[in-house]
C-alpha cells in the first residue's frame, strides 16, 4: 500500500472530525436546524467531507447536552454573553466543551489545543484563539477541581482508618471489635468493666451488723 493510500493516524482522524463537526454546528446556527437533522438529511457540504462517527458523536453530544454546555460557557466567559460571540466561535466552544465534559478518553489539554488551532483557522476574529483558550482553560480548571473533590470524598477519613486498625488489632487478639466511638475513647475515661464472674456482695443481716 502506498503512503498516499495509508489510513491516517488516529489523532489526525479526530482532528478532521472536529473540523467537520464545527462546520455542521456553524451550518446548524445559520439555517436554524438541529445538527441531527442536518446529518439525517445529509445536508452538510459533501465536498468538505462526510462527518465520521466521531464527528457525529460530538454533534449529537452538543445537541443532547446543549443546556449544560451553555451553562458552562456562560460561567467561564465572564463578561461575554453567548449571543455576543461570533457564531463560529460559539459553535467551536460548544463542540470543545462537549468533548471536555463528555468524552473521557480525550485529555483536556488535547481538546483545548485542537480548539485553539481551529480558532486560528476559522475563528470569527483575530483574537479568537486567545478568547477560546481562555474560556476552555477556565472550564478545564473547574473540571479538574470537581474531580479532585470527588476523589477526596471517596477516601476514608482518619477516624474510619483508626477504627478499622483498632478492630483489626482486637481481631488478632481474639477479642470482639467495638464501635468506633468506644474505640476512640481514652482508656481512663471509660467506665471500668465489671466481670460477670465476680459474685455480688452478700447481704449483711442486722445481727451480724450488731456483732461488728
Amino acid at each position: 500500500m502506498s503512503k498516499k493510500n495509508r489510513r491516517p493516524h488516529h489523532h489526525h482522524e479526530r482532528t478532521e472530525a472536529r473540523r467537520l463537526a464545527l462546520q455542521v454546528l456553524y451550518q446548524s446556527e445559520m439555517v436554524e436546524k438541529a445538527p441531527s437533522a442536518i446529518l439525517a438529511d445529509k445536508a452538510y457540504v459533501a465536498e468538505e467531507g462526510v462527518p465520521s462517527a466521531y464527528a457525529e458523536r460530538l454533534l449529537r453530544g452538543v445537541e443532547e447536552h446543549r443546556e449544560e454546555i451553555d451553562d458552562q460557557l456562560r460561567t467561564a466567559s465572564e463578561n461575554w454573553t453567548l449571543s455576543r460571540m461570533p457564531a463560529v466561535d460559539r459553535a467551536l466552544l460548544r463542540m470543545a466543551a462537549c468533548e471536555m465534559l463528555y468524552v473521557d478518553e480525550v485529555p483536556l489539554s488535547v481538546s483545548i489545543n485542537e480548539a485553539v488551532e481551529l480558532a486560528k483557522r476559522f475563528g470569527g476574529g483575530d483574537d479568537s484563539h486567545r478568547f477560546v483558550n481562555g474560556i476552555l482553560g477556565r472550564i478545564a480548571r473547574g473540571i479538574e477541581a470537581e474531580g479532585a473533590q470527588a476523589a477526596e470524598e471517596e477516601l476514608p477519613s482518619a477516624v474510619d482508618l483508626a477504627a478499622a486498625a483498632f478492630a483489626r488489632e482486637l481481631a488478632e487478639e481474639g477479642e470482639a471489635p467495638v464501635a468506633a466511638g468506644a474505640a476512640a475513647m481514652p482508656q481512663d475515661a471509660a467506665e471500668p468493666a465489671v466481670s460477670a464472674e465476680k459474685p455480688a456482695p452478700a447481704a449483711v443481716s442486722a445481727e451480724d451488723a450488731a456483732q461488728e
